[in-house]
């Protein structure tokens, strides 16, 4: 399980932006200082920051349709 509620969306959503605009080791340190001591939400934010930073281009070059495929192999 990758969060601890029925509706992880929000903790997906602000990190994958963060990640996206910022990069994901600075998304992934505001994830962490966040949700410092609950393991499954800090799992999803991780994967969240990797989704930005991987849309932002700078490892490989991915596209915003490339997204729901991440979503959904990440997620279910």
């Amino acid at each position: 399980m990758l969060a601890d509620d029925n509706n992880p969306s929000h903790h997906y959503v602000g990190l994958l932006y963060f990640g996206y605009y910022t990069g994901m080791d600075a998304s992934t340190i505001i994830n962490f200082g966040r949700d410092y001591n609950n393991l499954p939400d800090i799992r999803l934010g991780t994967i969240a920051s990797i989704h930005g930073g991987l849309l932002r281009g700078l490892f490989w070059n991915i596209t915003p349709l490339d997204l729901p495929e991440l979503i959904r192999r990440d997620l279910y």
